[in-house]
């Protein structure tokens, strides 16, 4: 008499703790390579980024130089951020990424930018976009499509992310949801990093259903639309806190 066959062990599913050690290996064989390729101003140019990423000081001021000094599109404007970037530091030095020369002219900028702001303006801006231009580029569709198609050429693949903190309302939200739609209809685009807190305003881990609910209201188009076009997206948190819903989101 024949028996039905014993049920095969189900497979083994690996723990997120199995996936680590072979993901930081393979990460760092990696870089290993990535370093013994780059040639000597790579190498330097990715010492002082390293400078901007890694020190939190760093990433205060050029952030704040980025999103108040480059983003005015009048000098004077910018004139009186840069001023006060400089002024409001509270004793705490000009960042280490910054050399010696960069520091010197930055200070003597902030003193003739009020007087001379269509002639300093410009070349601080210019400096700080050689030095931050390897991660900022222009969302200018033009200048945009020109860099993600030259690093494209080059081999390269990247991951598009709009700079910015959360949003406060509804209006902000709509126009960073619109960036991020027409990100994925730019055939030059094929990895975009979006964060729930930049899409949905005023999100609330009292009222989790109600936020979770609005969160993948509004994941759900763009994941439809990543589908269809074979794009990755990336969901990308400014804050820790923004992990649990994050993930939940993503899993619903």
């Amino acid at each position: 008499m024949d028996h039905p066959p014993e049920p095969a062990d189900p497979p083994t599913v690996p723990s997120g703790d199995d996936l680590v050690a072979p993901a930081v290996e393979l990460v760092g064989r990696w870089l290993s390579r990535a370093e013994g390729l780059a040639t000597k101003r790579e190498r330097a140019q990715a010492a002082q980024l390293d400078g901007v990423v890694s020190d939190e000081a760093g990433v205060r001021f050029a952030m704040r130089f980025v999103d108040r000094v480059i983003r005015p599109e009048d000098h004077r404007v910018a004139a009186e951020e840069l001023v006060a970037l400089i002024r409001d530091r509270g004793g705490e030095p000009l960042p280490g990424f910054l050399s010696p020369i960069d520091k010197l002219l930055l200070n003597a900028g902030s003193r003739l930018a009020q007087v001379l702001p269509q002639v300093v303006m410009p070349l601080a801006v210019r400096r700080m976009r050689q030095i931050v231009g390897p991660l900022v580029v222009d969302a200018e569709p033009a200048k945009m499509a020109a860099h993600l198609s030259s690093r494209r050429a080059e081999g390269f693949r990247l991951n598009v992310n709009q700079l910015g903190e959360a949003v406060l309302g509804d209006g902000e939200a709509r126009r960073r949801f619109e960036k991020a739609d027409r990100l994925l209809d730019n055939p030059n685009v094929d990895y975009v990093s979006v964060k729930t807190s930049s899409i949905v305003s005023q999100l609330n881990y009292w009222a989790w259903d109600d936020s979770l609910r609005r969160v993948t209201d509004q994941l759900r188009p763009l994941f439809g639309k990543a589908r269809d076009r074979g794009t990755f997206i990336n969901l990308d948190m400014e804050e820790y806190h923004d992990l649990e819903l994050t993930v939940a989101a993503f899993r619903s």
